[in-house]
């Protein structure tokens, strides 16, 4: 059995890292002028919705509208936005939720959108001056239905900084196989006659990245990753480890919702993977040898690890990479019970 998962997994390995490996650096096409909106939904984000604005007003590309949907916030996020200086400068709409949740938020900037192409951000994420013109750029030269943005993590919280890497991996590596597997709603792009074709599962808490994804493939639509520098955005790591768990169980969530074999499939082979580490830790106090198992998936994570931090940068927090490599399976069991508990967006 042991040998069967790791054969399973090592080829799952491989298969992300020449995928990884075959993405070609894109450029970006500074003679594009296409009108854009950037959706996004908000709630009680008052701590990082200043920085976000700033960066929405520092965009060099100018000839993009830019509309929040508030969420029902309890702080001073609306107060926020509407003395931020992209308001006033009338590139900003701000609307009120019609109803509860991320999605039907989402759904409603979109549907008040004035224009054809969409991107998605998110509040709590730092955004490049060029985002919106390299995603706009790789949009338009793919002819992808759907493109999704590089995402990476802040250096100041290091051990999550490492684990995720690996989802920055796989989600680069199997999109470049034609296969997407994940995505991130901090930083997409598509269209907003094709969002209208695709079904989000609105009833479900989480997901309306994955979901949009699941439904683009079921669609035979094509997706793109856009492995653009300049095209880059960072997100903060959680400030508690009660935050952290929290914000992995609500992603785990949508899980038992997937129709899409591949995603399936390869969840329940991480899965089954991380469960098999957590047994040869207990056997091992009986029979040491096992361990031999444990570097084994080390030397095998680093097949992707490596790559991708060469790719955004990362390769300073490869130092934590044997610490995560013990606590991760421990972590992603608990995640897994976590996320059977009911889930919220937002508090």
């Amino acid at each position: 059995m042991i040998i069967l998962v790791f054969a399973l997994y090592l080829s799952f390995i491989i298969y992300i890292t020449i995928g990884l490996l075959r993405l070609p650096k894109e450029k970006t096409l500074a003679c594009c002028n296409e009108k854009v909106t950037v959706v996004m939904a908000v709630k009680n984000e008052s701590k990082s919705i200043k920085n976000c604005l700033n960066d929405f007003l520092n965009q060099t590309y100018k000839n993009v509208e830019f509309i929040i949907v508030d969420d029902n916030s309890t702080d001073e996020t609306a107060s926020f936005v509407l003395s931020s200086d992209l308001f006033r400068a009338g590139r900003l709409r701000l609307l009120h939720a019609e109803s509860n949740g991320k999605k039907l938020a989402i759904k409603q900037a979109i549907s008040e959108a004035n224009t054809e192409i969409i991107l998605t951000a998110d509040a709590d994420v730092s955004y490049s001056r060029t985002w919106v013109e390299a995603m706009v750029s790789s949009y338009l030269q793919s002819g992808a239905n759907l493109v999704i943005g590089p995402v990476k993590m802040s250096r100041e919280y290091p051990l999550q900084c490492m684990e995720y890497l690996s989802i920055m991996g796989i989600t680069a590596g199997s999109a470049g196989n034609k296969n997407p597997l994940m995505c991130n709603a901090c930083s997409m792009a598509f269209s907003k006659e094709w969002y209208n074709k695709c079904d989000v599962q609105l009833s479900v808490p989480s997901g309306d990245d994955m979901f949009l994804l699941e439904s683009t493939k079921k669609l035979d639509g094509t997706v793109h990753f856009c492995n653009s520098g300049e095209a880059e955005v960072t997100i903060k790591g959680s400030d508690s480890i009660k935050e952290f768990f929290c914000q992995r169980a609500r992603w785990t969530s949508k899980a038992p919702h997937y129709t899409d074999l591949s995603i399936i499939a390869s969840g329940v082979l991480v899965f089954a993977m991380q469960c098999l580490m957590i047994g040869i830790y207990i056997m091992s106090f009986w029979s040491p040898i096992l361990l031999v198992w444990v570097a084994a998936k080390y030397i095998i994570d680093m097949l992707i690890l490596l790559p991708t931090a060469i790719r955004f940068k990362k390769t300073s927090v490869l130092v934590y990479s044997p610490l995560v490599a013990l606590y991760y399976p421990i972590y992603v069991a608990l995640t897994a019970i976590l996320s059977l508990l009911p889930v919220k967006w937002k508090n």
